[in-house]
């Protein structure tokens, strides 16, 4: 994970539907590899559900495949010093992930955004308005490092 490798490069991170991956290989994994592998080998691509409508399937499916290389230590992720702020769905698959990630890690801010699903979620006004909180409450960082930029 480029974060936990190069933290010095951020001055925040936000984790939107989603977060990091400390373990892979379970049943569920291999079976979403199984199944992004044989759609990415078939000439017939069918649309995997509605919920992915107009997305880059192809895009996504490697998206997916190569989550098990983005494999990162809780120990790598413990050091971390920077502000992180995750943000899920309240009826998102990936909420649980999401819960577990904050917990083992408390410093992590958590927003659950009420009766949002994983894919339309960044379109509520929530979403947004929680980053830019985020940013702002964090400012100090920006700063230090907009400075240094500038210095450059």
């Amino acid at each position: 994970m480029v974060l936990t490798e190069n933290e010095s490069q951020f001055i925040s991170a936000v984790f939107g539907g989603g977060s990091a991956i400390w373990e892979w290989g379970s049943a569920r994994d291999l079976l979403n590899q199984h199944s992004y592998e044989r759609f990415l080998n078939t000439s017939r691509r069918q649309v995997l559900s509605s919920s992915v409508e107009g997305q880059d399937l192809i895009a996504l499916a490697n998206l997916r495949l190569g989550e098990k290389q983005v494999v990162v230590s809780k120990q790598s992720l413990s050091n971390l010093s920077i502000p992180i702020l995750a943000i899920v769905g309240s009826i998102d698959p990936a909420l649980e992930a999401v819960e577990n990630f904050t917990s083992t890690f408390p410093a992590i801010e958590l927003i659950v955004i009420d009766g949002g699903t994983h894919l339309p979620a960044p379109e509520h006004l929530e979403f947004l308005e929680s980053i830019q909180r985020f940013f702002a409450k964090n400012q100090e960082n920006s700063a230090r490092y907009s400075g240094a930029i500038v210095s450059k």
